[in-house]
């Protein structure tokens, strides 16, 4: 019987890996076929303006259709581009297929689910919120005011017990595209980020990995964003990323106190409880900002984290309870308002030592006459125990 259950458990984790393998293939494929799922949306475009009657369209004079379609193809390349070298690095997937050979011919392939393409669009203007100088402002809603408390706790990332000195050790779950997990280790911290989602992990990989300078790459992340905005050319505005290159930083020495370290930064792939439940008391410290509602179980989250934090360890949170599957049929999802959470918090041991409302927006499109802003949930929480 053992044996049985031994090859049905092997059987599964093959099964398992190889849906996995599909998955991210098929997440590549939406990076390469970017360009050929976007021009059924310039094609509508045209033929919208085409349809229009000679006189309706001779009043277009501000932008005309022709000199949009044009402009908007060009920007669809750029993205193109971007994309496309966010899979390079994983291009043994593609058996020495040229990449570019095959997003070019892409006309035959399956289609791109539209969940996929959202997801890609929406990498994209990730890559603004962690990645640019126009993404600042938004950093400073969010991101600062961890880092602040961060520091607040842990004012030197250095412990020294008298015979060795050890870094304070922050874990970044729903760590996107990687900075605030990055910025923790640029301070000198033993930063570590962990991801789920292969677009994610697809980005930070490239843009952690294979900047060479500032602003190398150039973007057009709200190129399909025509409407709601005041200025006709909005859309097609560029981005440039990264605003800090990750390797002149990680790969050199950092000043801390009146020491020189080398950064300690790490990322992890996989699902947060699913990698983490088995690192009882690991952690010094958890940060996690716009993550707790992508939880099916927000309380297994909870519960995780006070596993793998250390006795006396703390927990800062910032963001919202925007419950990612409560609109998902076939998904489990458990959706708790804060008055609910705050006692499974206490019960799972956590004194609650800060609390307090902020607004934050996320991937706002500043050129945009609508944005949402957040009232996010922003606490300090310190795990008890001797």
């Amino acid at each position: 019987m053992e044996a049985q259950q031994g090859g049905e458990s092997a059987n599964e984790e093959m099964a398992m890996d190889h849906e996995e393998a599909k998955h991210f293939q098929d997440v590549c494929n939406a990076f390469l076929f970017y360009k050929r799922d976007a021009s059924r949306e310039l094609a509508r475009m045209q033929w919208n303006f085409n349809i229009l009657k000679p006189e309706h369209q001779n009043l277009l004079t501000v932008f005309p259709p022709a000199a949009k379609s044009e402009a908007y193809d060009r920007a669809l390349d750029v993205n193109q581009n971007f994309l496309i070298s966010c899979v390079v690095p994983h291009q043994e997937l593609f058996h020495g297929r040229n990449l570019r050979d095959i997003s070019n011919n892409g006309a035959n392939a399956a289609r791109t689910p539209y969940r996929d393409v959202t997801k890609v669009r929406s990498t994209l203007r990730q890559f603004v919120r962690d990645w640019s100088k126009e993404g600042a402002a938004e950093r400073s809603m969010c991101y600062e005011p961890i880092i602040a408390k961060v520091k607040e706790y842990f004012p030197s990332p250095l412990i020294s017990n008298g015979e060795a000195t050890t870094r304070v050790s922050i874990l970044v779950p729903g760590s996107g595209l990687g900075r605030l997990a990055f910025e923790f280790a640029r301070l000198g911290y033993r930063s570590q980020g962990n991801e789920f989602s292969y677009f994610m992990l697809l980005g930070s990989n490239f843009i952690l990995n294979n900047s060479e300078r500032i602003e190398q790459f150039s973007l057009h992340p709200y190129v399909h964003c025509w409407s709601n905005i005041v200025k006709a050319q909005a859309p097609l505005c560029t981005i440039q990323v990264p605003d800090v290159c990750p390797g002149d930083i990680l790969l050199n020495d950092i000043q801390v106190g009146t020491e020189m370290v080398q950064p300690d930064f790490s990322m992890c792939a996989g699902e947060f409880v699913e990698v983490y439940r088995q690192q009882i008391g690991a952690w010094d410290c958890i940060t996690t900002c716009f993550f707790i509602d992508t939880a099916r179980n927000v309380i297994e989250y909870i519960e995780t984290m006070a596993k793998i934090l250390r006795p006396g360890g703390v927990w800062i949170n910032f963001g919202p309870l925007l419950y990612h599957y409560a609109d998902m049929e076939d998904e489990k999802s458990i959706e708790l308002s804060w008055e609910e959470l705050l006692p499974i918090i206490q019960h799972y041991g956590f004194e609650l030592k800060h609390f307090e409302m902020r607004t934050s927006s996320y991937t706002a499109n500043p050129d945009s006459m609508m944005n949402v802003l957040y009232n996010c949930l922003f606490f300090t929480a310190i795990k008890q125990g001797a």
